[in-house]
């Protein structure tokens, strides 16, 4: 027999999460808003401001105060006090986002958030168990917000799937017209807001009756015994015979190879947490010995996890990426130690010593982002000594006589100052330049992080003193080469054109598929096009669709005249080779190319294709 529909006892549900989960409401409202307004703002100017970081607090305030909330109800008896801690949480919330910086567009504050995300769902798995010794209420509670969570998942989908069919069928019968955007914005509302609310409602309450619940999904040991288990069984017959091939071989592994014993452990002992409640039935012992197995056979593939890890940090030092893969290779051996040695084999200790692997990696001299970025001063710093471009005041000079850069140091030295650039902290390098390290830098800058963060990194190559003095014999080994200026051409006359635009265009080497970029302008859309072919096309669209060709420019001649003409690397191009005036029925076009990477394919009669480039434009409309 069908449950009964009543639209009151919902309405009586919704009263009561909200009452009891106000905060969470209130973030996951906030999370909703700002995305709205995220996909109202224009898209250039999202760097400009801390929207983003609005929304990206709001929503970690969602699983935060969740967790705090939880909290203060299973341990404060007083229900006029359980507000406080979720209170001092969004306090804590609001004093974190006023820490973060003008926009996110650089690598470590993204990291650091999603660190944070991590560390606050997994305190929402263990929050309320915390001095509280009972597993089999622990896993009954895991398993309810499993199932909540995934109905709500449902639930949201289909309700979106269902407006979003009703107004597109808008669209098509009474063309209305809606835009893209309000798609994307109903699907935040639903996503953020009523997934959230909707979820709240089947929170459970009473810790005692879950403790003595003996409920168990006959749908959950089926998936874990014939689709989980299994998968664990492939993975490590994969990894053991990889080992096998390694140890005949007289090789190192694969770096690839962290990664599938990673996915191969987290499914391991996700499996193993779903038969936590039947491991000790008379029916399934064989699970409690596959559990043992399963930590002993792990123990040989963290073995070759380290070495794998082991050598990239030797080779390249260390990354946040090298860092989280080694310390979870430290976590996987000590819950197969503890599992394998220890008395009490509580579950609970997974989600709690990953959630303090979370938070600790993510502050401290210790965390991720300080040991990485020292490790590679240090690696930067070893290779100016080798190179013995370190005067005595510790400023960076020219190469000594007859010495030459090989074409792996410079790329060494570009991929370090990159990665510095990536994460904003470029005055960590300041010590190597006289000048102050901001003004070494392009004054107009992308609103594309990517392409902001290369632009700052190649203006910083081009002021080290040395790099001109790349050996060219041993740079043609490389397919790679850059051409642009060291003078940043603060400003320029503009009289005579209507706009600047500035676009930069990068693609995959292994790539061939074109790159193209887009600026709005009042009422037009300038687009400009990378083809495979090398040719530069610079389109207007207006509001009525129509398309038209501006410019359309084959380079492959201009890049030839280049590579004949400064051969390798340089970054003192007579800026007369890198601009390029374009006049027709259009309007005239004024192209100034501030940096141009190419790659060069086949050696007998070598072709250049355009991998990277950043270019000016100004542009005088006459019949568009």
């Amino acid at each position: 027999m069908l449950p009964r529909f009543s639209f009151n006892q919902i309405i009586s549900e919704a009263r009561q999460s909200a009452a009891r989960f106000p905060f969470v409401l209130l973030s996951a409202f906030l999370a909703s808003f700002f995305w709205v307004w995220l996909l109202e703002a224009e898209s250039g100017d999202l760097q400009d401001q801390k929207l983003l970081s609005a929304f990206f607090c709001s929503l970690l305030g969602i699983s935060w105060l969740y967790s705090l909330t939880i909290l203060a109800e299973r341990y404060l008896e007083q229900k006029s006090r359980q507000w406080l801690l979720p209170l001092v949480g969004a306090v804590l919330l609001l004093a974190y986002y006023f820490s973060l910086p003008k926009s996110l567009d650089n690598l470590e504050s993204v990291l650091r958030m999603i660190l944070f995300f991590l560390f606050s769902h997994l305190f929402a798995a263990f929050a309320p168990y915390l001095r509280h010794n009972e597993p089999n209420g622990f896993w009954q509670y895991n398993e309810t917000l499993f199932s909540r969570f995934l109905l709500s998942v449902l639930y949201a989908g289909v309700l979106y799937a269902g407006i979003s069919i009703a107004l597109g069928a808008l669209n098509v019968l009474f063309n209305a017209n809606i835009e893209t955007r309000i798609f994307g914005q109903i699907f935040g509302i639903i996503a953020f807001f009523f997934n959230t609310w909707f979820f709240l409602a089947g929170v459970p309450q009473d810790f005692q009756a879950l403790n003595e619940s003996t409920f168990y999904p006959k749908g959950l040991k089926i998936f874990t015994q014939y689709v989980l288990l299994p998968l664990v069984g492939i993975y490590l017959a994969i990894l053991y015979a990889y080992g096998i091939k390694i140890l005949i071989e007289f090789d190192l592994p694969k770096g690839w190879v962290v990664y599938l014993i990673l996915v191969f452990s987290i499914v391991g002992i996700f499996s193993l947490l779903l038969t936590a409640p039947i491991q000790e039935t008379a029916d399934n012992k064989w699970i409690k010995l596959y559990v043992r197995g399963f930590y002993f056979a792990l123990l040989p593939l963290i073995g070759l996890h380290f070495v794998a890890i082991g050598r990239r940090i030797s080779d390249y030092g260390f990354t946040e990426q090298r860092y989280f893969v080694l310390v979870l290779g430290l976590w996987l051996l000590g819950i197969c130690l503890y599992f394998l040695f220890s008395k009490a084999k509580g579950i609970k200790v997974i989600p709690i010593s990953l959630a303090a692997v979370a938070l600790l990696s993510s502050f401290g001299f210790w965390g991720a982002f300080y040991v990485s970025n020292q490790s590679q001063l240090n690696r930067l710093h070893q290779t100016f000594k080798k190179l013995q471009v370190i005067s005595e005041g510790g400023y960076l000079t020219n190469l000594p006589k007859n010495s030459q850069l090989s074409f792996e140091d410079s790329e060494n030295i570009r991929s370090i100052i990159r990665y510095f650039c990536q994460r904003r902290k470029e005055y960590w390098l300041q010590p190597y330049f006289k000048q102050p390290i901001d003004s070494l830098l392009v004054k107009q800058q992308s609103k594309n992080a990517l392409q902001n963060s290369w632009e700052r990194s190649e203006a910083l190559v081009a002021n080290l003193p040395f790099f001109n003095q790349i050996n060219e014999k041993v740079s043609s080994n490389s397919p790679f080469v850059n051409f642009g200026t060291r003078e940043n051409y603060t400003y320029f006359k503009v009289s005579g054109y209507d706009y600047w635009l500035k676009f930069n265009l990068n693609r995959n080497p292994n790539s061939r598929t074109e790159q193209k970029e887009t600026i709005k302008i009042e009422s037009i859309k300038y687009q400009l096009v990378l083809n495979e072919n090398n040719e530069i096309i610079l389109t207007a669209e207006s509001e009525n669709k129509e398309e038209i060709i501006l410019v359309k420019f084959d380079a492959n001649t201009w890049i030839e005249q280049l590579h004949q003409k400064y051969k390798t690397n340089n970054y003192e191009v007579a800026k007369s080779d890198l601009e390029r005036t374009f006049e027709n029925e259009q309007g005239k076009f004024y192209f100034l190319f501030r940096d141009v990477q190419t790659q060069r394919e086949g050696t007998a009669k070598p072709k250049y294709r355009i991998v990277w480039l950043s270019v000016e434009i100004l542009i005088k409309r006459k019949h568009y």
